[in-house]
């Protein structure tokens, strides 16, 4: 295993609103380290460490975030498809974040209940594995959450699924330079939620906040706080992850599921979508991606029998193609998806946040 990073200390003499390159990359680098010591246990396979390849979707996030870095932005919104293990690398990102900016105040919010208790005790299974040679601050639990011995501190918060009375006391008072907020499509908080960002540091060079989540319908809180940023952009940065940047979403070819899904000609508004992801995101798609694809959102329509029917309502799994989005905007569904292709509810929610932009630019006019 390679040394730790040197340049530790020539980053951390940077200060101020905007990082520099040098800075990002040295940043980076360190924080890449910390993850070869980072243990957490995983679902399938035993207790991992998550040092080595990222994936391109946790990858081009962190991209964004540093490059967000260096234009003096410290607020980032993340929408992601499922399963990108966008959570599992936010979590040491903020952990190591926190500890590195002494006496900072930070806080991990998640939906419910359970998954604060889970994402606690990834947290604390990481600092508690970590080798005495990374000379880390030392950290102690507590009831809310725990302290380094720099003085900075981690609370552990439950946004909620449903509203309740107590809801609107999220986060108040704390005074809070650093968040990591997962799956913020799922709250039912939206007094809690306006409690917890009015609680947020506003000069604080230090601060950083990470909102990442699936998508949900339009309307929704996390649709507001996402057009919102698309029109603040200099103050907010969006980042958006595909289900395309996952090596595993993939069928290889030669395998059976890859000879029913991948084999078909690529239809019109396949070649549409593939055209635009290149364009708009930089990515090429393979067929061994596309199968996967198909599979997970339009499976009836591949069977065995070419000529059989699909039944009307089954060929195309809207829910699932939320969960998987190709463009930004498909991470937002409109009521009524299920009669409407997600084709034309892309263009309908892209001519609706152009005119929300134009009409809060309006709004914002002195003549």
């Amino acid at each position: 295993m390679s040394s730790p990073a040197v340049h530790t200390k020539d980053y951390l003499a940077e200060v101020g609103e905007v990082w520099s390159e040098d800075k990002a990359k040295a940043y980076k680098d360190v924080f890449l380290e910390f993850l070869n010591y980072c243990v957490i246990p995983s679902k399938e396979k035993g207790v991992i460490t998550l040092g080595g390849k990222l994936y391109p979707a946790q990858e081009r996030g962190l991209d964004g975030i540093f490059a967000g870095l260096c234009r003096g932005i410290h607020d980032f919104k993340w929408g992601k498809g499922r399963q990108q293990g966008i959570s599992t690398i936010c979590r040491p990102f903020s952990t190591m974040w926190i500890a590195m900016h002494p006496g900072s105040r930070g806080a991990f919010l998640l939906d419910t209940a359970q998954h604060m208790a889970e994402a606690r005790t990834e947290v604390e299974y990481i600092l508690s594995n970590l080798p005495a040679k990374l000379k880390f601050p030392a950290f102690k639990s507590n009831r809310y959450g725990g302290r380094f011995a720099n003085g900075s501190t981690v609370t552990f918060l439950s946004a909620g699924v449903k509203q309740t009375a107590g809801g609107g006391a999220l986060g108040r008072g704390q005074g809070i330079t650093m968040v990591h907020a997962s799956e913020v499509g799922t709250y039912n908080n939206p007094e809690g939620l306006s409690s917890f960002r009015k609680s947020l540091a506003v000069e604080n060079p230090d601060r950083l906040f990470i909102w990442e989540s699936t998508g949900r319908n339009v309307g929704s809180d996390w649709y507001h706080m996402w057009q919102k940023a698309v029109a603040n952009d200099l103050e907010e940065a969006t980042i958006f992850t595909g289900w395309y940047l996952v090596p595993t979403h993939r069928l290889r070819e030669g395998t059976p599921q890859f000879e029913r899904f991948g084999t078909s000609p690529i239809t019109r508004d396949e070649a549409k979508r593939i055209a635009e992801v290149e364009e708009r995101y930089g990515w090429q798609i393979t067929r061994e991606q596309l199968a996967w694809y198909r599979k997970e959102t339009n499976p009836f329509a591949y069977g065995d029998d070419e000529e059989e029917e699909v039944e009307e309502g089954l060929a195309f799994d809207e829910y699932q193609a939320r969960e998987h989005p190709w463009v930004e905007e498909e991470m937002f569904s409109t009521d009524g998806s299920n009669f409407f292709s997600s084709d034309r509810l892309t263009e309908v929610n892209k001519s609706q946040r152009s005119e929300e932009h134009t009409s809060e630019l309006q709004s914002h006019s002195f003549i």
